[in-house]
């Protein structure tokens, strides 16, 4: 862009853009992660100079106050999303070893051995539909535990509120001085990590990790059975694409 940082690239006074469209979105995923622990603040982002509506009629971006996203985001209430997740993978694995088990029984499939030629195109495309539900299944777990935890480290505990608990908790033992007189030396990481996750909450990401863990494991398992599906269903789409539409054309 020629004109530099100061365009008007984020303006947003057409009317057929709905600034409570995008309002109502950052309030919801207010922090994305971005890599490793990198994360961007997006409901921060209407404060940009760029976004001249804020300075036009800062009222409708309601996503700034981080008050009103706390409040309003469940996205990142994974306590809330772990029965879902639950009954997911009960339905995946399931559907796992019924396929494992009836293609090595109906098949002969051995370890290091591929699926046989008498494989019909039907099962090929459910093998295929099965890895891709697993993988999508897999990158949804993951996705739930960074954005917790990108969360977390951009919402740390409170230090005056955390400095009161631990003292309130110093009083049920024994102590070797005046509690007056302990440093709570807490660094900002200790804060948006160690002391800032609930125990329901460390409790359902443990849980979370187990499933990802046992979910990748099966489906390692079954490398063979899936390499051997999803490359036929690919050849079998090239073919219907070549033979069929483009011949049409």
């Amino acid at each position: 862009d020629k004109k530099g940082p100061t365009s008007l690239l984020l303006k947003m006074n057409d009317r057929n853009i709905s600034i409570q469209r995008f309002d109502r979105l950052f309030k919801t995923l207010p922090v994305v992660p971005l890599y490793s622990d990198m994360h961007i603040n997006v409901y921060q982002c209407p404060r940009d100079q760029r976004f001249t509506s804020y300075e036009l009629d800062p009222g409708k971006w309601t996503c700034v106050s981080k008050d009103v996203v706390k409040v309003s985001t469940t996205q990142f209430n994974i306590v809330s999303k772990l029965e879902i997740m639950r009954q997911e993978y009960q339905k995946i694995t399931a559907e796992l070893m019924k396929i494992n088990g009836s293609y090595k029984n109906q098949y002969n499939i051995s370890e290091g051995e591929g699926v046989t030629q008498s494989t019909s195109a039907p099962q090929f495309i459910e093998v295929f539909e099965l890895a891709k539900s697993g993988i999508h299944f897999l990158c949804e777990c993951s996705a739930t535990l960074m954005e917790l935890y990108v969360w977390k480290l951009s919402n740390p505990r409170d230090k005056r509120e955390l400095e009161v608990q631990l003292k309130n908790s110093m009083l049920n033992e024994e102590s070797d001085g005046p509690i007056e007189d302990k440093d709570f030396d807490i660094a900002h990481y200790e804060r948006a990590t160690k002391y800032n996750y609930s125990p329901e909450e460390k409790s359902a990401f443990v849980e979370v990790i187990s499933i990802i863990k046992s979910t990748a494991a099966l489906m390692k398992r079954m490398e063979v059975v899936f390499s051997e599906g999803i490359a036929r269903c690919v050849h079998l789409e090239v073919q219907d694409f070549v033979q069929r539409r483009l011949r049409d054309l």
